[in-house]
């Protein structure tokens, strides 16, 4: 069966085709037996003729095209039917389908005969033929056959095929190719195609004409539209188009050149053709072919003899003869009709039609039309349409008159219920629901059809399904004659359902046409559809403004005075509107016109209907496309106010396009230009505004335009080249363009000379537009002699140079100036005008108007600017320029036009002086000064030192290199070492560091460095120190050095490295050291350092490279810097020299800064500054770069090349910085001093460090040891001179023998045997834990000190801080707002007397709102919305907000309690769900209603709230949210709307009231909260709070003071969070286990959130404002985060001081009364802890019992959380307001005196504690701070008498002063031999005698005889302790270290001792004069050596003379 016709067992065969849907049906009847029969299932088994089967659970069986195969097939149906006594009985039926297979269509390329040239191979394909077996896009299984016939009778194949006879033929593909050979010039060929499907033998031909011509093109002919392959069969009702294509030959082949031609005599083309005979495309018009006739369509290209033809077929359709319907008359809905109709034999379809009102609506599809049967409704017509295998047709009208169902004498109430029950009603025969509920949907569409020609109810259609093409048409059908009615009138609902209804009818139908190999055949059918669908989207286009009405009117506010109509400063907002009939009375009309009981509404809405309406529109177009082609003309269907056009065009043809329907004109953008693709353009006009309904009420004076483009079905949105959619716009938009009057002023006679400063005070027009908004300024009136100069310029007013050049004549005869904006961002104009006429002023009229396109935004439902406009525009034509397609509008729109007039103040510039650049001058110019005189004090000891011994000073800058003090006079041997102390923290040391040498030979001895160092200037950090050392013989080959310190002095010890030199064989050695030594750090006490080779990374080179890399980068970093005047001697440029570049660059950098910034010109202009305000922007960061720059650029070559020009470029800069710099702005100077510091900085800590690196990369270390080399060479002379003078004055041994205490360490392998071995090393390993444990107690006191100092200026400030945020009239606030919430100023019902629902409105009415919205305002005068409180001393911001919770209505006991649904808590039953009004939860929301969201739930994240923990229950942040309203009657509009819907009910468990204050008096915010919790059994618990708290600073309040804190503040926290960070990057470990540090952490932490809380307070009080200030009217703003903000920032705060003050309880605990108190505490925990836990058992005891016994007396009572708490606060007789009344007296008696006792308990504790702690305090003693600070005050007071000494500016040299510093003198003797001990020399002498006897009776391997030796020595200890003592006598001195045995030093070291340090620090005159004596001596002597010398050559002269005299003697 095709589509929904039924199957019944009558008939058992039916012959189907492959190519359609067919649908099987059971048709089960039932008769009178059938009545105990409760239920009928259907399974169907389908049998194929393969033997496969399938089977279906379902009453209806659908056999999708192309899915069942051709032949016979078995379909067998099994019904079981269920009786009520539970038997079962299977009734079966069977039929039999054929399956026809579909005959093939052969096809031929180029049509049926076409011209070939001659020579050359010709391909015939037959690719194009279609296989009607297989869906449309699927490959065809056809089989080809070949014959070729040629006029000579010869036979011409490709492929070697015989000849037989006179053709051949062949079986092959789908092409055949002549070859050219046999293609000779007048040879003609017919080419017959044979083409048949598989298992089928019949062949379906077709034949081809091919005529060879010599240099012919080869042309074909394509069919686009009604004939194969575009359509099965030509239909002669619909046109035909044809397209020319050139397949050979094709050059130079113009389009024109084409020719069509018809085989009709006498045709007339003009009028039955749309192209005429020109051109490629060929169409011929509806009706001109005749059915049954075969038509030759011929094209020829003219001056050729090429030409192609094809033959059209036009088929006959089919004719219904007649026709009949039985009965012919019948009742609505009951009567079932029948057709029978005289018709031709063959196979059809029949379908059954019902129409009305112009409206078809099929009802029926099948093959048998005696089978059909159906139901028409009253007063519809029936015809029955005959339809063969090609989709051809022919209908006749049926005769049949139909009454109505209801009874027409009823009254209207009867008649409603007679359709609800029939129709409405489940269980009867007509039930929609039950029949959708039973899937037979076919016949719900049949009975809503009828119902709508009853009756417009629509709410049960939305559930048939669309699942087929023709229910989808039917459904369409439907849904608009259910519109129609209400056309005229539009119900929102009805039209919102009936388009959606007809959308997804005309998707559904648009889709089952793309499914159609031939679309064609049904072009009629779907235009009538599109049609259709048109009409039904047309449904809430027409106005029906009633439904925007509003019902109920806004209440009367009455007030005790008259309102005062004096101009103050009050608020304005529009009153609300009650709309609550808006959505609602459609709903209650219908619901209480057609339903008894509450039904599940579809929520219907206007914008939906309209949206809708666009999506049909997009749709029909579509739909019209499928069939028609790209060469075709648009397509229109026009429905009087709304026309819908579709065109197609291939891409490079749309361009070339153009669209008009409605006086609009669309040219599509040239976007498309490049594409060959198929693009599809809608575009649908309509002369009435669908959305009339907007809240805006935009007046819409054109057609409204919806457009689209797609490109294979791809919707193209956007376009790079705009469309042009032109709109000719109706006189009601001319007629609302707003006219501008003004005056020109008077221009001077003889012209615009001089008018310079009158022209700037001209009033002028801004005009303000959208972006690519262009407009349109046209002056009107203008007389005959009047001429305008006007000038438009955009963002600023024109001057008068701008306005000459710029300026437009307008007058009479060219009064339009159109104005072009291309900009994409709003802008505005300024419109300038002046006669042009001098010496007059001119009166002028003139319109902006912007003619602009406009698009519906579907978010904001409001017409919104899309387009701006083209030159081309006017007042009565819109063109505008679009990049995306929308639903558009042309309009004039007037552009905001207001007049400026420019105040013109005459003022006179003074010059004003700035002292910013003038005393930065000075303040660098008097570093300069005082740096420059201290090195000039200071130039001889820069050059030679102050501490090595000389007797004159080196000539050479160079490092001084020192002789050490221990080296003996017969070392010979010489070392230079030099060790570079690092750039690090406490890196210097004063303790004494020792050092020994190992090489290849011997090792050297142990030397002391820097001993004695009086001034403490060796090793100090970033130093690098040169020593001299020998050794008795040449050490070799370095192989390590040793370092070790003692640790006595102050500061570590950072080693960087050392270099070690042999002078000997000029041999160099460098060790890498970087180490500490502490002796806190490690228990390394020895460092090894072994020298750097060459070779240690030969293995790899990468790790070279990277090492040497790092190593210089770090030196580059941490070596010596130029700018380091005070330790940092450069070689090259002095201190001098380094402070006068220093000086030159700063100078140099204020200029190029002065440069960049502008040089005053000293003139009164230069006051003025480019910018007002101090503000960094990049125009001041371009400057600070090219200060930095210039000034690098410039000093480089000046320092290394020309310094000479130094002192140039210092006077010529301090010149004019002196003289320039006073006169520059005050802004400009503030800048300048930003830019030069930065620069400055970058200069110093960049520029310099990269110059740095760039000499450190690029310097060679071999040079550097030659040129240290040389150096010491030359300074030998100076070595030995100091060895000469320490041997002189200290002997061969030197000081040698007085540092043998120094040379001893500990090895670190004798540490382990330290303990067992009583030695010297054990007493070193004591001092040295002794050290260690005087180290680690310093240090802790050291940190103790710190953190006293850091913590209290932290906790001050912090302190100052927190007290400067506050105020102190916070309190003061808070209190009002109290007493103005609780009632007290409004005099009505006060908040704690509200105790239920209904005193909770009255409240809110009677109280709140009038206390909040006061019109009273001071005395008796009385204002519209002042927008202050009762109190008139706030002003509430925003509106009040009310949130409530609710629960569910459970089921109870109806009997017991007397209703069905009881109120629960609200902890188990609580409400998260959306309602409808008054609580309903069936029916659905409108979006346009004001107050519809009061019924939707609010999340807390979206309600900005917290949780909240009530007497009751845990309350969610969210909940059901309204709003009050700004003003009074707005509020009382909507506490009406809420009070009138019940918002408040019985299941309200807690209401909110939540609203902010703001007190401009005091600036300070008051959140307001107020509380009502209600219980199941309706008791009511209100509360009240109020977080009053100041979230801005004014700028009053902003005074210096408060930033000086602020920034004190956070300067020391900067400084305490990079302490903390160091001790926990360096002793991580410790940090963790010291909760003291720990705390630390947290209070850094705690800061810094402080810090972040508050400006982001900040920043979110300001983003507050600005959104109130910007949100609309009668809106509630979110300020909840504000106080969540404040709280949480207080509450920090609160931790932070506690936190803050308690770790000053760290640095108190030196004081012993801290201690004291830590101790008792720690004594007493446990006893206080276990106390604490018997009184907390007791007072649990004690509360269970005051609940169970006086709860229900005693509020205190009332739950055990409050009676534990209660009871608590009692025993402290804290709790004044106790009811003892209420209470057992015995009770309280006995607790109270429980109580008394535990709390002596506690005071027993602590007191006996705190005697314990005191005792065990008393009897320690300690080294304490107190102690340190002395010893570290000491020490740094001998320092800097030493340094001030050293520094301080002498007038010559010696003195006084210098002697008495220099002398030591020892103690006085009573002082210093006070603790000596005294022996005798002969008791001394006898002590030795007597050791020695010792140690020799110690020696087991002596001899038993005594020798003479023996006998010597016991004579000479009887003589000694025998002889008494003498005078003589010895002194010694104890040295007893902790933990060691008691030694003695003698005297005579001490002497020693004090000889060598009185050299050492004496310089007295007789010493200089000695020396002065030396040098005399020394150059007598030399003089005496020159003498002597000249002396010895006059006598070798005369020698050398006498030599050559020979003297003969003669005998």
């Amino acid at each position: 069966m095709q589509d929904e016709d039924k199957l019944v067992n009558a008939d058992p065969s039916r012959t189907l085709s492959r190519r359609e849907e067919n649908k099987i049906e059971a048709k089960y009847k039932t008769g009178p037996k059938c009545d105990d029969v409760t239920a009928v299932s259907h399974s169907w088994v389908l049998l194929f003729d393969n033997g496969s089967e399938s089977y279906v659970n379902k009453d209806v069986v659908v056999l999708k095209p192309y899915t069942v195969g051709t032949g016979h097939h078995v379909v067998a149906l099994y019904l079981t039917e269920s009786h009520r006594d539970g038997s079962e009985t299977v009734v079966t039926a069977d039929c039999i389908l054929s399956i026809r297979p579909e005959k093939p269509i052969p096809l031929l390329r180029g049509g049926s005969g076409i011209t070939a040239p001659s020579g050359e191979d010709l391909e015939i394909d037959a690719k194009a033929s279609i296989d009607m077996n297989v869906s449309p896009g699927a490959s065809g299984n056809l089989e080809y056959k070949w014959e070729c016939t040629a006029e000579s009778r010869k036979k011409y194949v490709q492929g070697g095929a015989k000849a037989s006879g006179a053709q051949v033929e062949i079986f092959a593909g789908p092409s055949v190719t002549i070859p050219g050979s046999e293609a000779a010039s007048g040879s003609i060929y017919t080419v017959t195609l044979w083409v048949r499907a598989a298992k089928n033998e019949e062949w379906e031909s077709t034949t081809q004409v091919v005529r060879f011509e010599p240099g012919v093109s080869t042309i074909e002919i394509k069919c686009l539209r009604n004939c194969p392959p575009a359509a099965q069969k030509t239909n002669s009702r619909n046109h035909v188009v044809l397209l020319a294509n050139c397949v050979k030959r094709c050059k130079n082949l113009n389009k024109d050149l084409y020719e069509w031609s018809l085989d009709v005599p006498n045709f007339d083309y003009g009028a039955n053709t749309k192209t005429g005979t020109s051109g490629e495309v060929f169409q011929v018009n509806d009706n001109v072919l005749e059915p049954g006739r075969e038509y030759t369509v011929t094209v020829a290209v003219k001056g050729t003899s090429s030409l192609a033809s094809m033959k059209i077929e036009v088929h006959a359709p089919p004719k219904l003869i007649s026709c009949a319907v039985a009965p012919p008359a019948g009742v609505a809905l009951m009567t079932k009709f029948t057709a029978s109709c005289q018709y031709p034999t063959g196979s059809y379809t029949f379908e059954i039609y019902s129409s009305q009102n112009g409206i078809d609506v099929i009802l029926k599809r099948g093959v048998n039309l005696e089978e059909l049967s159906f139901v028409l409704g009253p007063g519809s017509k029936a015809k029955v349409k005959l339809i063969d295998g090609f989709r051809f047709s022919d209908e006749r009208e049926l005769q049949v008159s139909v009454s109505s169902l209801l009874q027409t004498s009823a009254s209207e109430k009867d008649l409603e219920k007679e359709i609800l029950d029939k129709y409405f009603r489940s269980g009867t025969d007509l039930s929609i629901e039950d029949t959708v509920r039973s899937k037979h949907f076919g016949k719900a569409l049949q009975v809503l059809n009828i119902l709508a020609d009853e009756m417009f109810n629509l709410q049960k259609s939305g559930k048939v399904p669309i699942d087929t093409g023709t229910r989808a048409l039917s459904l369409g059908a439907l849904a608009t004659k259910i519109t129609e009615v209400h056309k005229d009138k539009p119900d929102p609902e009805i039209a919102a359902v009936g388009t959606r209804i007809c959308k997804n009818s005309g998707e559904k139908v648009l889709d089952y046409m793309k499914t159609k190999r031939f679309p064609d055949s049904f072009s009629e059918e779907f235009r009538n559809n599109a049609e259709t669908l048109s009409k039904c989207s047309l449904a809430g286009v027409e106005l029906n403004l009633e439904v925007l009405e509003p019902e109920i009117k806004a209440p009367e506010i009455t007030t005790p005075f008259p309102l005062i109509d004096i101009e103050t400063n009050f608020e304005d907002y529009p009153d609300y509107v009650d709309d609550q009939n808006t959505s609602k009375a459609i709903n209650n009309v219908i619901r209480s016109r057609y339903f008894q009981s509450e039904p599940n509404l579809i929520p219907f809405q206007l914008d939906k209907s309209s949206m809708n309406l666009v999506r049909i529109c997009y749709i029909n177009s579509r739909k019209l496309a499928v069939p028609v082609s790209p060469k075709e003309e648009t397509v229109f269907l026009q429905l009087n106010s709304f026309n819908l056009t579709s065109t197609l065009r291939y891409g490079f043809d749309v361009p070339k396009t153009k669209i008009e329907s409605h006086k609009v004109t669309l040219v599509p953008s040239t976007d498309f230009a490049g594409t060959k693709s198929k693009v599809h353009i809608a575009m649908c006009t309509s002369t009435k505004n669908m959305f009339w309904y907007s809240q805006k009420k935009e007046e819409v004076h054109s057609s409204v335009a919806i457009v689209e483009f797609a490109v294979n079905d791809a919707v193209i949105g956007s376009f790079d080249e705009p469309f042009l959619l032109s709109f000719e716009v109706g006189a009601k938009a001319r007629a609302a363009l707003r006219t501008y009057e003004d005056a020109s002023p008077r221009t001077p006679e003889g012209g615009l000379q001089g008018f310079e400063k009158d022209f700037e005070r001209i009033p002028m027009h801004r005009i303000e537009v959208y972006g690519h908004q262009s407009f349109v300024v046209e002056f009107e009136d203008l007389g005959a002699g009047v001429v305008l100069e006007v000038a438009v310029l955009d963002f600023h007013k024109p001057s008068f140079e701008e306005f000459q050049t710029e300026a437009t004549i307008v007058d009479s005869s060219n009064s339009k100036l159109y104005i072009t904006n291309n900009k994409r961002y709003a802008s505005w104009y300024y419109l300038a005008v002046l006669p042009k006429s001098r010496g007059t002023s001119v009166r002028y009229k003139f319109k902006v108007y912007a003619p602009s396109c406009y698009r519906w935004s579907e978010t904001e439902a409001e017409w919104e600017f899309a387009c701006g406009s083209t030159r081309n525009s006017t007042k009565n034509l819109v063109e505008c320029e679009c990049y995306r397609s929308s639903t558009l509008v042309a309009m004039l729109a007037n552009p905001l036009v207001r007049v400026e007039k420019t105040l013109v103040e005459e003022l006179e510039l003074e010059a004003q002086a700035s002292y910013i650049i003038l005393v930065s001058v000075l303040v660098v110019f008097s570093l300069y000064c005082a740096f420059l005189a201290w090195f000039s004090a200071n130039a001889a000891k820069e050059v030679c030192g102050h501490h090595h011994v000389s007797t004159r000073c080196l000539e050479s800058k160079q490092k001084e290199i020192y002789f050490l003090s221990d080296v003996p006079s017969t070392y010979r041997y010489g070392y230079v070492l030099v060790v570079k102390t690092g750039n690090r923290t406490n890196a210097g040391t004063t303790s004494n560091v020792t050092v020994k040498i190992y090489g290849s030979h011997s090792a050297s001895k142990e030397h002391v460095l820097n001993y004695p160092d009086p001034e403490k200037r060796f090793l100090q950090r970033n130093e690098e120190d040169w020593f001299f050392l020998a050794t008795e013989s040449h050490l070799g080959d370095i192989e390590k050095v040793e370092l070790w310190f003692d640790y006595l002095g102050i500061g570590s010890r950072f080693c960087s490295e050392m270099e070690l030199f042999d002078i000997q064989v000029n041999k160099y050695w460098l060790f890498e050291v970087n180490a500490w030594f502490e002796v806190l750090r490690s228990q390394q006490v020895v460092y090894t350092a072994f020298p750097v080779k060459a070779n240690r990374f030969q293995g790899n080179k990468k790790a070279v490279a990277v090492l040497v890399l790092l190593r210089k980068l770090l030196g580059s970093f941490w070596g010596p810097h130029m700018w380091d005047l005070l330790r940092y001697q450069d070689q090259a440029v002095s201190k001098m020299k380094r402070l006068h570049v220093i000086y030159s660059i700063f100078l140099t950098t204020y200029v190029t800064g002065l440069y960049f910034y502008g040089c005053p010109k000293l003139e009164d202009a230069d006051s003025l500054a480019y910018t007002l305000s101090y503000g960094v922007d990049v125009y001041v960061v371009f400057i600070t770069i090219g200060c930095f720059v210039l000034t690098y650029s410039i000093h480089f070559p000046i320092v290394w090349f020309f310094r000479s020009f130094l002192i140039v470029n210092i006077v010529i800069s301090m010149t004019l910085l002196v003289i320039l710099g006073f006169w520059v702005p005050h802004v400009i100077g503030l800048l300048w001093l930003t830019s030069v510091i930065t620069s400055v900085l970058v200069y110093v800590f960049v520029m310099e460090n990269i110059l740095r690196i760039v000499f450190n990369f690029t310097s060679n270390q071999h040079l550097r040891v030659e040129k240290i080399f040389d150096y010491v060479r030359s300074s030998i002379d100076h070595v030995e001179k100091q060895r000469a003078m320490l041997y002189q004055r200290f002997g061969n041994a030197v000081l040698r023998p007085l540092y043998g205490h120094l040379y001893k360490r500990l090895d670190p392998q004798k540490i382990k045997v330290a303990v067992e071995l009583w030695n010297h090393h054990q007493i070193i390993l004591l001092l040295l834990q002794e050290y260690k444990y005087w180290a680690s107690i310093k240090a802790k006191l050291w940190e103790m000190l710190e953190d006293l100092i850091m913590i209290t200026v932290y906790v001050v400030l912090l302190y100052l801080v927190i007290l400067l945020d506050r105020d102190e009239m916070i309190h003061s606030s808070h209190m009002e707002v109290e007493d103005l919430v609780s009632g007290l100023h409004s005099k009505t019902e006060l908040l704690e007397d509200v105790s239920n629902r209904k005193e909770v409105i009255d409240y809110i009415n009677n109280t709140l709102v009038f206390s909040m919205q006061s019109l009273q305002w001071y005395g008796k005068h009385v204002a519209r919305n002042p927008g202050m409180t009762i109190d008139n001393a706030n002003k509430y911001l925003g509106v009040a907000r009310m949130r409530q919770h609710r629960t569910y209505g459970v089921p109870c006991n109806a009997q017991w309690l007397g209703r069905k649904f009881c109120h629960p808590p609200y902890f188990y039953n609580a409400v998260k769900k959306n309602f409808s009004e008054a609580w309903m939860e069936d029916e659905p929301s409108n979006r346009f209603a004001r107050m519809d969201s009061v019924w939707d739930y609010v999340s807390e994240w979206k309600a900005g709230t917290l949780s909240y923990l009530g007497t009751f229950a845990l309350y969610p942040g969210g909940g059901y949210i309204s709003t009050l309203g700004r003003t009074i009657q707005n509020s009382v509009l909507n506490l009406n709307y809420l009070v009138r819907n019940r918002w408040i009910d019985g299941l309200t468990r807690c209401v909110f009231l939540e609203f902010l204050l703001y007190s401009p008096c005091t600036n300070l915010f008051n959140s307001v909260r107020i509380k009502f919790e209600i219980s199941v059994t309706g008791y009511l618990e209100q509360f009240l709070d109020v977080h009053t708290a100041k979230l801005l600073f004014v700028k009053e309040e902003t005074t210096a003071v408060v930033w000086i804190v602020f920034a004190a503040f956070i300067l020391v926290l900067t400084v305490i969070t990079v302490k903390i960070a160091y001790k926990i990057y360096h002793k991580r470990a410790l940090v963790l286990k010291d909760a003291w540090h720990l705390a630390d952490v947290v209070i850094v932490v705690l800061s810094l959130t402080c810090l972040g809380l508050h400006v982001t307070r900040s920043k979110a009080a300001s983003a507050f404002l600005s959104r109130l200030e910007t949100a609309r009217n009668n809106e509630f703003v979110n300020y909840f985060h504000l106080m969540y903000a404040e709280s949480t920032l207080l509450s920090v705060s609160g931790i932070l001081v506690f936190l803050a003050t308690f770790r000053l309880w760290k640095l108190m605990r030196f004081l012993k009364i801290v201690k004291v108190v830590e101790r008792t505490l720690l004594l007493s925990s446990k006893p206080l802890l276990s106390v604490f836990l018997y009184q907390l058992v007791f007072i649990l005891a004690c509360s269970f019992y005051a609940f169970a016994r006086y709860s229900d007396r005693n509020n205190d009572f009332r739950d055990i959380t409050d009676s534990i708490s209660n009871l608590f606060i009692v025993s402290l007789n804290f709790k004044q307001d106790f009811d003892l009344e209420a209470v057992n007296p015995v009770f309280y008696s006995a607790f109270m005196l429980v109580m008394l006792g535990v709390y002596t308990l506690y005071i027993a504790i602590i007191t006996i504690s705190f005697g314990e702690a005191q005792f065990h305090y008393s009897q320690a003693e300690e080294y304490t701070m107190a102690d340190y600070v002395k010893e570290q005050c000491r020490y740094y007071r001998e320092l800097l008498r030493i340094k001030w000494w050293r520094f301080r500016l002498r007038g010559g040299g010696g003195g006084s002063a210098d002697k008495n510093r220099s002398k030591v003198y020892p103690k006085p003797e009573q002082f210093r031999y006070a603790d000596c001990v005294t022996l005798s020399s002969s008791k001394m002498e006898a002590m030795v005698l007597v050791t020695r006897c010792l140690v020799r009776n110690l020696n087991k391997a002596r001899k038993q005889e005594v020798s003479d030796v023996d006998a010597s020595l016991m004579k000479q200890t009887l003589v000694s302790l025998l002889k008494g003592g003498g005078d003589k006598k010895e002194v010694f001195f104890k040295s007893n270290v902790a933990g060691t045995r008691t030694r003695f030093v003698d005297d005579e070291v001490m002497v020693r001792m004090e000889k060598v340090v009185a050299e050492l620090l004496t310089r007295d005159q007789a010493r200089l004069e000695g020396e002065k004596r030396r040098k005399l001596y020394r150059s007598i002597v030399e003089t005496h050596e020159e003498k002597l010398g000249e002396l010895a050559g006059t006598l070798k002269f005369v020698y050398r003379l006498l030599s050559d005299v020979d003297v003969d003697v003669e005998d």
